[in-house]
């Protein structure tokens, strides 16, 4: 079929979409970064232990994520890099 009005509606909607999950994504990176930010300037960083969804080095690997991601949405520079293996112990998970 080709691609006219109802595609592209549907097209135009996934797109929304998206722009909404990167908006959420964005908001709950800022929320997680400012109790990291607390958490290591306080000197409780200890307390970022490994448990049963990831080790401590997983979790500081998603804090670097998550300010990359910040990075590159606020046009800083940010090195390229393949970090979907950031997000795989977090979502292999139940």
């Amino acid at each position: 079929m080709a691609y006219g009005s109802a595609k592209h509606a549907i097209w135009t909607e996934r797109c929304k979409n998206y722009a909404k999950t990167v908006q959420a994504v964005w908001e709950e990176g800022q929320r997680l970064n400012e109790i990291y930010t607390n958490e290591t300037a306080s000197g409780s960083d200890a307390a970022f232990v490994a448990n049963s969804l990831a080790s401590k080095q997983e979790f500081i690997d998603m804090v670097v994520l998550m300010q990359a991601f910040d990075a590159f949405l606020n046009n800083s520079a940010v090195a390229t890099a393949d970090r979907m293996a950031n997000l795989t112990p977090l979502t292999q998970n139940p």
